[in-house]
């Protein structure tokens, strides 16, 4: 997931520059329109969490955040639905996916969080250690290669679109820019999706995260007691 939201990243100044082909003026509503949402994501992940399981929490959320990344690009490649380049209407629609993407973001990364807390928790039931620590850097550590391989993969995958290096607005010529577009959307979709498969594995419902907490705390009363 970490190496997905990479990739998109790297591409993403050369989406809003040479794919929307927005202004500087414009691009730079962008990352605060984002921050919006966060306060209203952080009151509701922990409701979200104790309605739901947490697992689907993050299989909806995960596939809404690769969709709503994605769908516009998606929909200037294949359709003609969107109001050209240069239209403030395109940036006013631009801005609304922005601020979704802020709003639903921070939840998924606090049940992600949570429900790498439960994962310690059941270790330690089995194993009588809390394994919080090496579990948590590890994570940390996955992060951080994927973050480099991302960037590394970024740049490989705009030499083989052919991307010219110190292009300028409206120089690169359509092919090239409806590669980028297939490279950003269609493939990270694609891959996102395939990824998050992999959390259907994961079988703490919250049935099973309260036996689990319940028994630790029996075992640790008892450690007290004694």
């Amino acid at each position: 997931g970490q190496l997905i939201l990479g990739i998109e990243g790297t591409f993403m100044i050369y989406i809003y520059v040479h794919f929307w082909e927005l202004s500087t003026e414009a691009m730079r509503w962008l990352s605060p329109v984002m921050l919006l949402g966060l306060p209203f994501s952080a009151i509701m992940a922990p409701h979200l969490t104790r309605l739901i399981d947490k697992r689907t929490v993050l299989l909806i959320f995960g596939s809404w955040v690769i969709l709503n990344a994605n769908i516009l690009i998606m929909l200037r490649l294949f359709t003609d639905v969107l109001p050209d380049n240069g239209d403030p209407w395109l940036l006013y629609i631009l801005l609304s996916f922005g601020f979704v993407t802020g709003l639903v973001t921070p939840a998924l990364l606090i049940t992600f969080n949570s429900m790498f807390a439960d994962i310690a928790d059941e270790l330690e039931l089995r194993t009588g250690a809390r394994q919080e620590g090496i579990i948590f850097s590890a994570r940390s550590f996955g992060f951080k290669a994927s973050a480099a391989m991302a960037t590394v993969l970024g740049g490989i995958a705009l030499d083989l679109i052919g991307f010219p290096r110190g292009a300028e607005v409206g120089e690169v010529p359509d092919e090239i820019v409806f590669r980028l577009g297939l490279v950003a959307a269609p493939a990270t979709i694609v891959i996102g999706m395939a990824n998050l498969m992999f959390f259907t594995a994961y079988r703490l419902d919250r049935a099973r995260v309260a036996e689990i907490q319940v028994e630790l705390s029996k075992r640790r009363a008892a450690a007290a007691e004694n």
